[in-house]
């Protein structure tokens, strides 16, 4: 028999109560049948003998006695069914009690839960009134069974005036808590502030109220029970602080005057240096006064060794731009050994991110720290040594941390998966075959279903070289009963730029199920739909969301003006309408939007009008032309012959003064326009100039530098072998263009021979001269004085 049971036996008479001599006789045989002891037939005769005396005849004891749980209490598989069935009948508030200490010990199940019940309700039933350690008991077992259930019993207590001691009090906060209750618990507050009470709220009490109204942001409601707390003396705990703080934060300026009296209490509390409410109180100083107050705040704590606090300050850093700041949080942590967790590393790479290159030294060494915790596996800390590379310009260094991750077992999440699709589009082509192994991993593990990962997935095989791929994955979407969203139609609209022409009645589909949904006029939307139709060979198409009212903003007009620049001179009335709208909504400091127009203007015919719109952005002093904005220029200039060639070189020295004569476009705009308005000289200047920047030309640079060189003549000559045997030694092969070109400047130089030589090197190799190639190698064979003819006729049967 366990000591409790025993303890239980030999109180047993002062335990039970001695108001009827039937009832204590039943309580002892209780407790023997409780406590594992036999129970003899003298009891047996006992009890009958007393129940007889009080009326009970013998055949009415047996029944009672004897008669099973299945027939008089069904579906109780309580352990102590029999002896609540005996309670039913004769009840006592000791021997609920005893029954109470019992279940209380037990884990609270339904079959207990429904005994305990019982028990309560029985004496509710024989109007017996339950004490403070019965209420509290009841209270304990439904808190952990179901709170919502303890409120009834608060709703009795209202009503019948049951009395009460702290710990039923306790019981019923916890409920309140457990469930966020706030009108039980505006109640329970009403009652303390305004009653009078002989029980006064604990502080765990009243922390258990202000978690209630912290939720749901109740500051006149926690102000009263502050209020409470300071006129009956009672201390605030650390849940108060915390739960204070957090309501103070969250209900605007008049909370946050009470937060900063409470703070200036806490400070000098005993709880001044506990870290977990100096977290929330840098929280409502980041929130309700900014980063600088936060600072000030931070720096008077002392040493601090929870990262939730450093990850808090690393983190406002981030959300308010002051990616150094964060970074200079975490050195500082570093220094402090505080145990940096994977929250902490994941907000400074992702400062570092923000630096962009600038920042990738730091993300190294940020990186050599993750390795040495040996954290660099940790999923959070992973994507976001993928993020920091790839913005810092090191897309490779990012692809190879998420190999290191696969080969290591570990199975990354869709942010990994992400993370590392959009390295795989800024790499472009070169990145197609790990894309291709993301996409298997996908398909593994079962996430094809997840949208973010499609539209991912879809833009990577678009920027590596797959649109077509992007277009199936799309298509795919309704079998997986996917709903695509904007980001969804962008991305396969963009797809379809992609392919071009082929792809127009793909992307015409594409556009009709897009204006069957709610997102059909969102500017991103209808930017796509104008890029696919300029794109895919139907730009006039794209004239007709100006015209059907469609929201405009910067891109969509710069789009609009591209249509324009592929239409030609008949999309001139619309290039000056859409002029007009860019005067209008003020975007005529937008170099982009300015480059644009000139080159439309140019495009169109109009290259007066082009550069009267450069002088004239020119003239704001908000406009700062960018590189597209000079190239735009050039083109006008290029497309006025010699009459440009003055105005030519006023940009060029423009160009040089802002150093963009370091941007291969901007040199070999420069080099076309000088060919074209007649300083061909200027052509090999520049080419040197290139070199000396540290430029790579490119197969266009080498066919204009050509092209001026045979233009100035046998003066040339030597340059043109030296650029000859530059392009010889470049990483690009030989091709039509490139042969036609060097034919003609061998041929205008005076290297007859060797213009032919190519020639002949292109039909041996089975290229496929066009009409340029026979018209200047026949021109170079003119110049022959012997044999020309025959090798004139021999071109000839070859065309």
């Amino acid at each position: 028999m366990s000591s409790l049971r025993v303890l239980l036996y030999r109180n047993a008479r002062t335990l039970l109560p001695s108001t009827l001599r039937a009832q204590r006789s039943y309580s002892t045989l209780l407790l023997k049948r409780v406590s594992g002891c036999s129970v003899s037939a003298g009891s047996v005769c006992s009890l009958k003998t007393r129940n007889k005396n009080l009326g009970f005849s013998n055949s009415v004891f047996v029944r009672y006695k004897h008669q099973t749980v299945e027939s008089e209490n069904a579906g109780n598989d309580s352990e102590y069914a029999e002896e609540l069935l005996y309670f039913k009948r004769i009840p006592g508030i000791k021997s609920a009690s005893i029954l109470l200490y019992l279940f209380k010990n037990k884990p609270a199940t339904e079959s207990v839960v429904s005994s305990v019940a019982q028990i309560y309700q029985t004496l509710l039933e024989h109007s017996i009134s339950p004490d403070p350690t019965i209420l509290r008991n009841v209270m304990f077992i439904f808190n952990n069974y179901d709170p919502q259930l303890t409120f009834k019993i608060y709703d009795d207590i209202e009503k019948y005036g049951l009395e009460c001691d702290e710990h039923v009090w306790q019981n019923l906060t916890y409920a309140v808590f457990r469930t966020l209750n706030l009108p039980i618990a505006t109640k329970l507050l009403n009652h303390f502030t305004q009653m009078k009470r002989s029980v006064i709220l604990t502080p765990q009490m009243c922390n258990n109220l202000f978690t209630v109204f912290t939720h749901h942001a109740k500051l006149k409601e926690a102000l009263e029970l502050y209020e409470y707390m300071k006129t009956h003396s009672i201390p605030l705990n650390k849940g108060c602080f915390v739960d204070l703080f957090k309501v103070f934060t969250n209900t605007g300026p008049e909370g946050y005057e009470h937060g900063k009296k409470l703070y200036t209490l806490w400070t000098n509390s005993q709880l001044a240096k506990d870290e977990n409410v100096a977290n929330h109180v840098l929280q409502m100083f980041l929130k309700c006064e900014g980063m600088k107050k936060a600072i000030e705040v931070f720096e008077t704590f002392p040493k601090i060794d929870d990262p939730f606090v450093w990850n808090n300050m690393i983190n406002a850093c981030l959300k308010n731009g002051e990616n150094a700041k964060a970074i200079a949080y975490f050195k500082r942590a570093v220094a402090h050994n505080v145990l940096a967790d994977e929250y902490t590393f994941s907000g400074v790479l992702m400062a570092i991110a923000n630096l962009g290159p600038s920042g990738l030294k730091t993300g190294e060494n940020v990186h050599k720290i993750a390795i040495q915790k040996e954290l660099e596996f940790e999923p959070a800390i992973t994507s976001s040594l993928i993020q920091m590379y790839d913005r810092c310009e090191d897309p490779h260094k990012a692809l190879e941390i998420f190999e290191k991750f696969i080969e290591s077992g570990h199975l990354p999440n869709d942010i990994i998966l992400i993370s590392t699709l959009k390295c795989c589009v800024n790499i472009g082509p070169h990145a197609l075959d790990t894309g291709i192994q993301i996409h298997k991993i996908v398909k593994v593990l079962k996430l094809d279903s997840s949208l973010s990962l499609c539209n991912a997935l879809m833009q990577m095989y678009d920027k590596c070289g797959k649109p077509s791929q992007a277009l199936k994955i799309f298509d795919g979407l309704a079998a997986q009963y996917v709903i695509p969203d904007s980001l969804s139609f962008v991305v396969v609209l963009g797809a379809c730029s992609s392919i071009g022409p082929s792809a127009l009645r793909m992307g015409e589909e594409i556009h009709n199920l897009i204006n069957k949904r709610e997102f059909k006029r969102e500017i991103i939307i209808t930017n796509a739909l104008m890029k696919m139709y300029t794109k895919c060979g139907n730009p006039s198409k794209a004239f007709d969301f100006i015209s059907q009212g469609y929201p405009t903003d910067e891109a969509t007009l710069n789009l609009l003006l591209t249509a324009c620049f592929m239409v030609g001179p008949s999309a001139l009335e619309l290039g000056k309408q859409i002029h007009n709208e860019i005067v209008a909504q003020k975007f005529d400091s937008n170099s982009t939007l300015i480059g644009s127009l000139i080159k439309m203007y140019a495009s169109v015919g109009q290259p007066h009008q082009a550069i009267k719109v450069f002088d004239d952005s020119m003239k704001n002093k908000n406009f700062i032309p960018n590189q597209a904005a000079y190239v735009s220029l050039l083109m006008a200039l290029t497309s006025m012959g010699s009459k440009g060639l003055l105005k030519g070189k006023q940009a060029h020295e423009q160009i040089k003064q802002k150093k963009y004569d370091r941007g291969l476009s901007v040199v070999n705009s420069l080099l076309q326009m000088y060919e074209k308005c007649g300083d061909q000289n200027m052509a090999i200047v520049l080419y040197d100039e290139l070199k000396e920047h540290g430029l790579t030309p490119d197969e266009f640079t080498f066919a204009i530098v050509l092209s001026c060189l045979s233009k100035v003549g046998p003066s040339a000559l030597e340059n043109g072998k030296r650029v000859h045997a530059d392009f010889a030694n470049s990483p690009f092969t030989s091709n039509v263009s490139i042969t036609n070109a060097l034919i003609h400047m061998y041929s205008e130089c005076g290297e007859t021979n060797k213009a032919i030589e190519l020639y002949d090197a292109l039909m041996a190799s089975n290229g496929k001269p066009n009409e340029l190639t026979f018209s200047h190698t026949l021109f170079a064979i003119s110049k022959l004085e012997k044999n020309g003819l025959v090798k004139g006729a021999k071109v000839h049967q070859q065309m």
